[in-house]
């Protein structure tokens, strides 16, 4: 490399947003009576559900939900859903913070920082389990996005307000 030369350094797109903490908010893993073609893959099912947090509110919390069926027989299979909840803070003045950059990122862009944590539980989930299944791939997982309107988010409501 010449001397004097400078590097260009890539502009990243930066969330406005801080992941402050992670928790397993609710797991169900069922045995079901059912065949599943074995070739077909794994199943993947995510949906990004966002608490009742004002849109001004400087904290605020999103539920990743989960759901797969893993083959393990002719016969059987795994039922597994699982939701991860991420808690995040607002890192820039929320007065001059865009409603569309909020919105995008409880419904598409929290993923990238949640889904880590999910691969992680699954993965942990599935072994103590004896599930013969790797972890999870490493992706863009805002392409597996399940729409929020199959989500009620009064039922979440409840169900943070019942822990």
């Amino acid at each position: 490399m010449e001397t004097g030369q400078t590097h260009q350094s890539l502009a990243t797109p930066r969330f406005p947003f801080q992941l402050q903490d992670v928790r397993l908010f609710e797991v169900s893993a069922v045995i079901r009576e059912t065949a599943i073609d074995e070739e077909a893959g794994l199943t993947l099912e995510l949906g990004l559900v966002s608490d009742d947090s004002p849109p001004d509110a400087e904290e605020f919390g999103l539920l990743l939900t989960f759901e797969t069926e893993i083959p393990v027989g002719p016969d059987k299979s795994y039922a597994i859903q699982m939701a991860i909840e991420g808690k995040f803070m607002v890192i820039l003045d929320s007065s001059g913070l865009d409603a569309d950059v909020l919105d995008q990122f409880k419904t598409r862009d929290a993923i990238v920082l949640l889904w880590p944590y999910l691969r992680q539980v699954f993965h942990d989930l599935a072994t103590r389990m004896r599930i013969d299944i790797g972890p999870l791939p490493v992706l863009d997982a805002r392409t597996l996005i399940r729409g929020q309107a199959e989500y009620g988010k009064s039922d979440v409501s409840q169900a943070r307000a019942d822990r």
